[in-house]
């Protein structure tokens, strides 16, 4: 099992500002999301569940201490420690990878539990009040690989694996 951060940033490692965001199809794209997690988890912040609806896996966990939080066969409400959290889901899901979708609280408070980060970056500069904290990645995490570059709805991006 794997621990996987998976995300779409400015160049400053800005993420969003009020559920806006500078990258309108690469963020939101479905299918490029899927194709990356393939049947694995999802771990997913209350927040950017109810933003992204595309934030989905095979069983996708939604962090929240909402009581009345509908679960389902395959979305399931989860709350606890960050370690709490990975040990019920790796316990209940034994051989699938976890990817960690956001937000912003979410990636900071598993930051010591990520063993890779896939990270797509938009040539944007604006600077949002949710970011990631891409210079520590990419510092923490010294093996790096590009993925792939390209021009989405008029902006360059480029897509990036970070290991430990």
């Amino acid at each position: 099992m794997t621990t996987i951060a998976i995300v779409t940033c400015t160049k400053l490692g800005g993420i969003g500002i009020e559920s806006n965001f500078p990258w309108p199809s690469l963020y939101f794209d479905e299918d490029n999301f899927k194709e990356r997690v393939g049947d694995s988890v999802v771990l997913v912040g209350s927040g950017a569940y109810a933003t992204h609806s595309h934030l989905r896996g095979s069983v996708t966990y939604v962090l929240t201490n909402n009581t009345s939080f509908e679960s389902s066969e395959t979305v399931k409400a989860i709350s606890g420690t960050p370690e709490e959290v990975i040990a019920q889901i790796t316990s209940e899901n034994p051989d699938k990878n976890i990817f960690i979708a956001g937000g912003e609280t979410v990636f900071r408070s598993y930051d010591s539990l990520i063993d890779e980060w896939y990270v797509t970056v938009v040539e944007e500069r604006h600077i949002f009040d949710r970011e990631i904290f891409l210079n520590r990645i990419k510092h923490a995490y010294p093996n790096h690989k590009f993925l792939t570059e390209g021009t989405d709805n008029n902006q360059n991006f480029s897509r990036w694996h970070y290991t430990k």
